[in-house]
């Protein structure tokens, strides 16, 4: 007996299995085992139905109720993101992921507060005074004008006279210190910025309520500036090696005249600094 004979013996028996009894008996009692016999029955006749009358799978299609093909494709193709797009870790490294992913969120969230606090603390601060190398050139009329109002200032306040000869020794070599004797004349301190040289010290100090700079700098470095524009004057002094420039509104010079070499002998080396 071949495969499609013993089908059609199992269509025969299905058939004669319904048409000669019915799950219920006559008395309306269900017969115990009867459901599993007739589940494993309509298995037998679906199997052997599909087998006798099976549809090309190009046409399969075409069926009633059956799915366009693309969509079918589509549902079947493997997932190319894997168990983790469907939401199950397909390693350990893979579950801690999202934990890690939260971490570094929160450590950059940190970092941009404090870096946001910072910008906004050195916002609110004075900008420090630039280093003297970087510090533009300016005519002695501009230090004048930035002097009276109020954007240049002291870069050392000297405490006594030893302090300002060091300062002078070190960037000029030779110690300058201040001989005054007129009333009314106050120092109020030194700066460094480029004017004549890149060297330049400037004195800032005030004769009564008018404010007067004094440039210092080496003789040979003496660029022989133009006067500035009136009502300013300038004056200038040689004390031994160096050259003295005042600028003022006053007619004479004030603070110049009173400024020496400590010790007019001595050479003191220019510091490199």
């Amino acid at each position: 007996m071949n495969r499609h004979d013993h089908d059609h013996e199992r269509l025969l028996a299905a058939a004669a299995r319904f048409d000669g009894e019915s799950p219920v008996t006559q008395n309306g009692v269900h017969r115990a085992g009867d459901d599993a016999a007739d589940t494993d029955a309509f298995a037998a006749v679906d199997a052997a139905l599909r087998r006798r009358f099976a549809v090309p799978r190009d046409l399969v299609h075409l069926l009633p109720g059956a799915p366009d093909p693309q969509t079918a494709a589509a549902r079947h193709a493997p997932d190319p993101a894997g168990p983790a797009r469907a939401g199950t870790p397909s390693s350990p490294a893979a579950a801690r992921a999202p934990r890690h992913r939260g971490h570094r969120l929160a450590l950059a969230a940190l970092l941009m507060m404090v870096v946001g606090g910072w910008l906004i603390v050195r916002a609110l601060l004075p900008a420090p005074p630039a280093p003297y190398h970087l510090r533009p050139e300016r005519s002695p009329a501009e230090l004048h004008a930035a002097l009276v109002d109020g954007m240049l200032t002291p870069d050392w306040i000297c405490r006594d006279d030893a302090e300002f000869r060091e300062a002078f020794a070190r960037r000029l070599g030779a110690g300058l210190v201040p001989r005054l004797g007129a009333p009314g004349i106050a120092l109020t301190g030194i700066a460094f910025t480029p004017s004549l040289s890149p060297r330049t010290v400037a004195i800032l100090g005030r004769v009564g309520d008018v404010p007067v700079l004094v440039l210092v700098d080496r003789l040979e470095r003496d660029p022989a500036p133009a006067p500035p524009p009136a009502p300013l004057r300038h004056h200038r002094i040689e004390v031994g090696p160096l050259v003295l420039y005042e600028i003022s509104a006053l007619p004479t010079a004030m603070i110049a005249p009173g400024l020496a070499l400590d010790d007019p002998d001595a050479r003191v080396p220019e510091d490199g600094r």
